[in-house]
């Protein structure tokens, strides 16, 4: 039987990047850490989610896919304000069911 998601890879163009983002954005923990082949791996854990950051020369267009937080109006228009102070982008028409 299904429980909660153990973890999610996401794949970055720099995951150090990103993972200090996750930590200045929600205090996510960072774990450096290298796997049995000797690759280096960036979780951060973000809720009760750990996500993997693999990192990869990608480039995507926006495309809709995302992952969703379960939080309080004030956290969501907190963490945007963050966002906004380091330009980067922020769109701002979800609206969350509670609202609706």
């Amino acid at each position: 039987m299904l429980d909660t998601i153990g973890r999610i890879a996401l794949i970055v163009k720099d995951s150090s990047k990103t993972a200090t983002l996750f930590k200045d954005l929600f205090g996510a923990a960072i774990v450096l850490r290298k796997d049995v082949d000797g690759h280096d791996g960036t979780y951060v854990r973000l809720g009760r989610t750990w996500f993997v950051l693999a990192q990869a020369e990608v480039v995507r267009p926006r495309s809709g896919d995302h992952i969703a937080f379960s939080v309080s109006k004030s956290t969501l228009l907190e963490t945007a304000e963050k966002l906004e102070r380091v330009n980067h982008p922020v769109l701002k028409a979800e609206v969350s069911r509670e609202e609706v």
